[in-house]
């Protein structure tokens, strides 16, 4: 059996819109792995969809809330609040140590993180 952890990671920026962050590619591997009968999948979405208003649920995108953090030294002068969107740390963890208990050991595993934002 084959063990794929697949992660759509937070992202950490000053603002973010969803209009283009979609893990379409991490998907599609998924969809591929999930197609041979020795693939066990575990998919962790870090970036859950909270869309605020009904016209961008309609659309599909919009603007996301995101948690106030300590910006990196490179963004220091900037003068914006730095962001997190998406889950923490500390649910990241849970939801990787679940994924990794359910892999027998000895068995051989892979994880497989998109990365969308620069």
């Amino acid at each position: 059996m084959y063990n794929i952890i697949l992660i759509n990671p937070p992202v950490y920026d000053f603002t973010y819109y969803n209009l283009w962050e979609k893990p379409l590619g991490l998907l599609n591997i998924a969809a591929a792995f999930e197609k041979d009968e020795r693939c066990r999948l575990s998919f962790i979405d870090c970036v859950p969809e909270r869309l605020q208003k009904k016209k961008e649920y309609e659309r599909g995108a919009g603007k996301l809330s995101g948690v106030q953090t300590e910006k990196p030294k490179c963004f220091k002068t900037v003068r914006r609040n730095y962001h997190r969107y998406g889950i923490g740390t500390d649910e990241l963890e849970a939801r990787l140590a679940e994924a990794a208990g359910n892999i027998p050991p000895g068995e051989p595993a892979a994880v497989l993180i998109s990365a969308m934002m620069t």
